[in-house]
């Protein structure tokens, strides 16, 4: 692989592998992690080997954004409460929220949360508590530094947050082996979750999904459009099986409901 310019290379990691992509869009081999990175007790010395490996000749000085598949992450809305307004106060209540979800064992995620505005549900993100530091760990041992580490799907959630602007949608940001799903409303968030493919088509899941949201939130999401990103990985390329390839559909139908589909980054 040719050597790269100093700007930041994405290192994109999963559970099970990491792979990186240049600034030019070039994407790297992706090597297999000896361990499932969601494992307990993997950690650097499970990540930094494949992460040597999946660099190769390419030049670290600019350093390394990390972006992580859903997989290795969980989400959450946090409602908007009056009266609770600063960073602290927001990202308290997150954690709160995912312990009520996930018990005990969210204790001591690492959490983040994006607000989106006074008055507007925010969404939250958070990882195991080793795998910032398995990181940060990895990249001193290969003589890099992380720049920033995010969940993957980020830029996929912004392109679909400017196409919907103010619209009550579902948003969709396909990976491999989990996607995530959200809903907006006003541009704050109404619902956070991942879909976890099983072999089936990916549109059997998603609309079991939407269904079944739509049933917990009463009804209220009945209509709703669906958003779904499917720009082209850098370059031009995917790594196989991220996306699925566009079918003709215009709506997915299920349990008597239908939902317009959007494709977003065609």
């Amino acid at each position: 692989m040719s050597r790269w310019s100093s700007s930041p290379v994405a290192v994109r990691v999963s559970t099970g592998s990491v792979c990186c992509v240049s600034p030019d869009g070039t994407v790297g081999a992706e090597v297999a992690l000896l361990q499932p990175l969601d494992a307990p007790g993997t950690g650097a010395a499970v990540l930094g080997p494949a992460l040597r490996e999946a660099i190769g000749e390419a030049n670290a000085e600019g350093g390394l954004a990390f972006e992580l598949a859903a997989g290795l992450c969980r989400f959450e809305v946090v409602p908007w409460i009056e009266g609770v307004h600063s960073r602290e106060e927001r990202r308290t209540l997150a954690r709160a929220r995912f312990e009520a979800v996930y018990g005990g064992a969210a204790r001591d995620w690492a959490v983040d949360l994006c607000d989106a505005g006074y008055g507007r549900g925010g969404l939250a993100v958070a990882v195991p508590a080793h795998l910032p530091m398995s990181i940060v760990r990895a990249c001193l041992d290969i003589g890099a530094a992380a720049t920033s580490v995010r969940p993957a799907c980020s830029a996929g959630i912004d392109r679909l947050l400017r196409r919907a602007g103010t619209r009550r949608a579902w948003l969709v940001v396909p990976e491999r082996d989990q996607s995530f799903v959200g809903a907006v409303d006003l541009g704050g968030w109404t619902a956070a979750t991942c879909l976890h493919e099983d072999g089936r088509s990916f549109f059997r899941p998603l609309g079991d999904l939407l269904l079944r949201e739509t049933l917990l939130a009463g009804g209220v999401a009945t209509g709703m459009p669906v958003l779904i990103d499917v720009s082209p990985k850098p370059g031009g390329r995917r790594i196989a099986g991220d996306q699925p390839a566009r079918p003709p559909l215009a709506a997915l139908d299920a349990g008597g409901q239908r939902w317009a589909l959007e494709w977003v980054g065609l």
